[in-house]
């Protein structure tokens, strides 16, 4: 009489039966190249929708002072008043940079009006009688 313990309890397994049908399927492989392709593609599809949700444009660089400083812990409300004075300060001597600029552009242009245009050439055979 044999006695099932802790050791002996085990279902004898009795392995694996080779058989001659093969169940793989070979139809639907994509190599690997592909399926590299595939997830470029969709990468790339997945930026087009992600930029289609936002006006973001993500093509330009980004703008160092579109920073939102409100969206910091130590927000103060006294610099960002310093900071706004600051961004417009700049601005009011970035328009006057760009009128002068028009000014001399315009300075410049009438300057080159003012040249009188070189005579035109005389076809060949023609004569102008000196002026007395």
């Amino acid at each position: 009489m044999k006695f099932k313990t802790q050791w002996n309890n085990r279902v004898s397994d009795p392995g694996e039966k080779l058989s001659q049908v093969n169940i793989t399927e070979r139809v639907g492989y994509v190599s690997t190249e592909d399926r590299i392709k595939s997830l470029i593609r969709s990468g790339q599809q997945l930026q087009l929708y992600r930029a289609s949700q936002f006006s973001y444009d993500f093509d330009t660089d980004i703008d160092d002072q579109e920073i939102d400083p409100t969206v910091s812990k130590s927000f103060d409300f006294a610099e960002a008043f310093a900071h706004l004075q600051l961004l417009n300060s700049r601005a009011l001597t970035r328009k006057k940079k760009e009128v002068k600029v028009e000014e001399e552009f315009k300075k410049e242009v009438e300057e080159e009006s003012n040249v009188p245009a070189p005579p035109l050439p005389l076809p060949e055979g023609s004569f102008i009688a000196p002026s007395e």
